[in-house]
């Protein structure tokens, strides 16, 4: 998911990553074999009428969307994208419990980060879930500081999704209210990579994204392996859950 604040360039060139390693030709093996286990929706921008209108994090409104996702406050005249959003992972779910299926296991609302250095990423978790499910949510952070050469383990974290899906924030709301296991807020540094004087070139975000699908690849062969012991160790290991 992409775009709902439209001013944090950076991360639309992480996810072009992201979808190069995807789509190129011929199709890498670590591609193919992502793919063959893994089906990925992406929503490339759900803030159209923000774009258009030259706000900087806003919709044309005036609304920051990422702090109506919640049901409590979202008016689905007004946001419409974050209600079709919403509605599509519900209907996807359905359909997997219809059929037997696993149903979204991990969503990803990339995002631009104006201070902090590198790649980092906030995980949230329903505050209720035992220690083992909020060390695996915690196992996919693990993985990305494995996989993305830049990233920021020291400014990522884990948060309880209850908190912060009665503010509207877009992950921790999907975990909450449709029972997406893995939920996070992926942030690319407006600045650079960790070091003074460094700056990101385009290339770099790509770089950074290419690199965010080994950790997704190793996230899906974990999980779909029933793995789950070992995703939780990672999870630990990260130390985001002292």
């Amino acid at each position: 998911c992409r775009f709902i604040h439209q001013g944090e360039t950076s991360a639309q060139w992480t996810l072009k990553g992201i979808l190069e390693t995807l789509l190129a030709e011929p199709r890498s093996q670590l591609a193919d074999s992502l793919c063959d286990k893994a089906v990925f929706h992406i929503v490339p921008c759900i803030n159209p009428d923000g774009v258009v209108a030259g706000t900087y994090r806003r919709s044309k409104e005036g609304t920051d969307l990422n702090r109506i996702y919640c049901e409590a406050k979202l008016d689905r005249k007004a946001h419409p994208t974050i209600a079709a959003l919403k509605l599509y992972i519900a209907a996807l779910n359905a359909a997997a419990k219809e059929s037997g299926g696993a149903g979204v296991q991990l969503f990803c609302d990339f995002h631009g980060h104006s201070s902090d250095r590198g790649m980092m990423i906030y995980g949230f978790d329903k505050d209720e879930f035992g220690p083992r499910d909020t060390a695996g949510a915690a196992g996919f952070i693990g993985l990305c500081h494995r996989s993305v050469k830049a990233f920021n383990l020291g400014a990522s974290c884990m948060a309880g999704a209850t908190h912060y899906a009665a503010v509207g924030v877009g992950p921790a709301t999907i975990a909450c209210e449709l029972d997406v296991p893995h939920a996070y807020t992926v942030e690319s540094s407006l600045v650079g990579p960790k070091g003074a004087g460094q700056h990101f070139t385009e290339q770099g975000y790509v770089d950074m994204g290419s690199e965010l699908v080994k950790a997704m690849s190793d996230y899906v062969e974990l999980v779909s392996t029933g793995q789950n012991k070992a995703l939780a160790a990672i999870g630990n290991a990260t130390g985001l859950l002292a």
